[in-house]
C-alpha cells in the first residue's frame, strides 16, 4: 500500500482522533497541510518515504517561520517588513543587488570568506546634555530613525538610558528614541570614545545637529 491508497480511505480533513496526537507530538501545524500532503499524494501516486519528506518538510519551514517571527518581535524593528522581497531597488541602483542577497544567505560563512561593509556614519556626542523641546525631541527622533535605516550611529553620554526619559517632553517619543539608540550592536559603558578615534572637528553634540 502506497501513501497514495492510504489517501483515498481518508476524508479532506483530519481524522478527530489524530489531533490530540498531533498536538502531543508538538505537530500541530500539520492539521493545516496534512490534507492538501493527501491529495498531493493521491494525484501524485507517492511512495511513504516521498509522502514522509513532504510533511517532514513542511513541519521545519514551520517552526523556521515561527522561529523568525519570534526573533523579529524581540528585536523590537519600527519597520518589521523591510526584507529583500519588498524593498525598492529602484531607489538607489547602484547597490550591489546580487552581493547583498548572496550575503542574506549566509553562505560565506561555509566558504569562510570575511566580509566588510563601510557606510556614513553620524556621531551625537554628549547625547541627552539637557532638556529637550518638543520641536527638538521631534527633529531628533526623526534624525535618529533615518539614520538606523541608512547607516550607523555612535552615541556618547554622560547619563545611561534610563535617565534620558525625563528630557523629553512626550515619554512615548522618549520610550522610541531610547530603545533605538540603546538597542545597539554594541554598548561600552564608561568607555567614552576618544579624540584619537574621532577628530575634534567630527564631534558634534546633538543639540547642535538639530540646527545644521
Amino acid at each position: 500500500m502506497t501513501a497514495a491508497s492510504l489517501s483515498k480511505t481518508l476524508l479532506t480533513s483530519i481524522p478527530p482522533q489524530l489531533v490530540p496526537m498531533l498536538k502531543t507530538l508538538r505537530l500541530g501545524g500539520m492539521q493545516d497541510t496534512l490534507p492538501l500532503r493527501l491529495d498531493q499524494a493521491q494525484q501524485q501516486r507517492l511512495g511513504y518515504l516521498e509522502f514522509l519528506e513532504l510533511l517532514l518538510g513542511d513541519e521545519i519551514e514551520r517552526r523556521a517561520n515561527r522561529a523568525l517571527a519570534s526573533r523579529l518581535s524581540k528585536a523590537h524593528f519600527e519597520d518589521s517588513d523591510k526584507t529583500f522581497e519588498n524593498f525598492d531597488w529602484t531607489f538607489n541602483p547602484k547597490l550591489p543587488q546580487e552581493q547583498l542577497r548572496d550575503l542574506a544567505t549566509g553562505s560565506y560563512l561555509v566558504r569562510k570568506e570575511h566580509i566588510l561593509l563601510w557606510a556614513a556614519l553620524l556621531i551625537l556626542d554628549d547625547f541627552a546634555m539637557r532638556e529637550y523641546t518638543t520641536q527638538q525631541a521631534d527633529d531628533l527622533y526623526e534624525l535618529i530613525s533615518d539614520r538606523t535605516r541608512a547607516g550607523s550611529i555612535i552615541v556618547t553620554s554622560n547619563r545611561p538610558p534610563q535617565d534620558w526619559y525625563p528630557l523629553f517632553p512626550n515619554p512615548v517619543l522618549a520610550s522610541r528614541v531610547a530603545l533605538t539608540v540603546s538597542f545597539s550592536d554594541r554598548t561600552a559603558p564608561g568607555s567614552p570614545l576618544t579624540p584619537t578615534r574621532i577628530r575634534r572637528h567630527d564631534r558634534l553634540p546633538a543639540e547642535r545637529l538639530l540646527h545644521a
